[in-house]
């Protein structure tokens, strides 16, 4: 199992329907062990969907984090208080671009 999760099973919400993505997460949350939400639901519904999903299991942000590392950061400590247990970053940005999604998400000071 997981680390700190219930159970392996990830459970892809991917609709932009705020209506069904609840309805999904409460039919499955008994048996998740995550909630993933990605583009679709994010650019529909914002990040306040996550805290909502949060309270049903915990929630995965794949949101494919890529930029700068200033705005990675920002993106990635606002996923962290919008309450995502964890989200995606794309090491392709580069090792200062990782650096700064981890400090932030963390809530590291370096």
């Amino acid at each position: 199992m997981t680390a700190g999760l219930r159970s392996p099973l990830c459970v892809a919400l991917d609709t932009p329907e705020r209506d069904r993505l609840l309805e999904l997460a409460a039919a499955t949350a008994a048996s998740a062990g995550l909630l993933k939400v990605g583009l679709t639901a994010m650019a529909a519904l914002g990040p306040g969907v996550v805290a909502e999903l949060s309270d049903h299991a915990p929630v995965f942000a794949d949101c494919k984090l890529h930029d700068i590392p200033a705005q990675v950061a920002g993106a990635a400590a606002a996923l962290r208080d919008s309450g995502a247990w964890c989200l995606t970053v794309h090491a392709s940005g580069g090792p200062d671009m990782v650096a700064a999604a981890v400090r932030a998400a963390t809530g590291a000071r370096v």
